[in-house]
């Protein structure tokens, strides 16, 4: 997958709030976009919420908006861009998940934030391994973690296949980082596979920009 995403989360939200199927609000959606400087649409129209499509996606709910455009990846590339305190401002005091990666050459990265305040930053690639490791794993990296070993000096982690299977496949950091950043996004979503092409509820409404 190829997916660039932000979530932003209220300070009282419920962990797996989107499983529940909050009601999309395009009154909001409009103020998130405004608040971001994201002005240059036209015309919208209601979607799913599907990270992986190209172009803009917003799922605007009352505690958590799920945004997917390419210019999150500002955040991490263009470091005195702003893009992330405005992201901030919508849910002061709350929780902020930033994403962005390529399968092309298994380049991840993804920050965490909560009140405000950087707790997570990592990131790497195919030719560099771990670029950027900065806090400790959270909850739901540190199974991951735990399961993974260290051979010949590089950290492998080791998952069950995709659809059940007992076999048990090794990943490289470069390889498995995309879907070790995406396990935080189930304090948002509730427990599910990341790996999955669809990694937030099928059912959720949003809306498309362009």
């Amino acid at each position: 997958m190829t997916i660039t995403m932000m979530i932003g989360g209220s300070s009282d939200l419920p962990e797996g709030y989107l499983n529940s199927l909050p009601e999309h609000d395009a009154n909001f959606a409009t103020r998130i976009l405004e608040t971001l400087g994201f002005n240059n649409f036209d015309n919208r129209k209601p979607v799913k919420l599907i990270p992986d499509v190209q172009g803009t996606i917003l799922g605007a709910y009352e505690k958590v908006f799920v945004l997917c455009d390419e210019r999150v990846r500002k955040c991490f590339w263009q470091p005195h861009d702003d893009l992330l305190q405005k992201a901030l401002s919508i849910f002061p005091g709350g929780t902020l998940f930033v994403s962005a990666s390529k399968d092309s050459s298994n380049t991840f990265r993804y920050r965490f934030f909560e009140n405000g305040t950087l707790i997570r930053d990592h990131g790497g690639n195919m030719d560099e391994g771990v670029t950027v490791d900065f806090g400790p794993p959270l909850p739901e990296e540190e199974p991951a973690f735990r399961n993974s070993r260290v051979i010949d000096g590089e950290r492998i982690f080791f998952e069950a296949r995709v659809g059940g299977s007992r076999e048990i496949e090794e990943y490289t950091i470069d390889a498995y980082g995309e879907t070790l950043g995406l396990k935080i996004t189930q304090r948002f979503i509730g427990k599910r596979d990341p790996r999955h092409l669809s990694v937030v509820p099928a059912s959720l409404n949003a809306e498309m920009f362009f």
